[in-house]
């Protein structure tokens, strides 16, 4: 399958440039030409699928698939809310974990979730502040017949991520945003705004 991306450049209506393959979940560009898009792993999960990440030069109207995708193993999703973009580095979240780039994604590394021990990690939400001391994401876990929802932090850049214990009980992250030029973080979850 295809996506279909718009841009404006004058705030009135957007208007399609280009289809890149697979499903699109995060965009990222650095200036007016040079961008990343993230997306769902391509490929077969028996034979080495990758994960869609597609690099573009001219604005968007055209992307390229990068030879130097992080192969995705069993795991096929990233999500919408989990990538997080400053200056060159990057991260993006997956139904298997968080990948990290220091260099405007041009390099992925595979980074552990402790505490994270179910089969699968959703990595739902992903957030940094600006001077990269501290990190958030969103984590829902499944097993065959529980489920579990939890908040990780990281005080590495994204290099380890610790879990983080939060009231009340049941607890579900959803959404996770630094304020700028903050370290305040506001998080929104099925128990409210925090």
């Amino acid at each position: 399958g295809t996506s279909e991306i718009y841009a404006t450049t004058d705030g009135s209506a957007p208007h399609s440039i280009s289809n890149p393959s697979g499903p699109v979940r995060s965009i990222h560009f650095s200036d007016a030409n040079n961008g990343v898009l993230i997306g769902d792993a391509i490929g077969s999960t028996t034979s080495g699928s990758k994960w869609n990440i597609q690099t573009t030069t001219n604005g968007g109207q055209n992307w390229t698939t990068s030879v130097s995708a992080p192969l995705a193993g069993h795991a096929t999703q990233s999500f919408y809310n989990a990538a997080c973009w400053i200056g060159k580095n990057a991260w993006f979240g997956t139904d298997s974990g968080i990948f990290r780039s220091t260099n405007g994604g041009s390099q992925w590394i595979n980074t552990p979730i402790s505490g994270a021990t179910k089969k699968q990690k959703d990595v739902m939400a992903i957030t940094f502040s600006s001077d990269l001391k501290y990190g958030f994401a969103a984590i829902h876990a499944f097993t065959d017949d529980t489920d579990s929802a939890g908040l990780f932090y990281s005080l590495s850049q994204g290099v380890d991520w610790i879990h983080y214990t939060m009231a009340p009980t049941g607890f579900i992250p959803y959404a996770i945003a630094f304020i700028p030029g903050t370290d305040t973080a506001i998080i929104t979850s099925n128990a409210g705004i925090f």
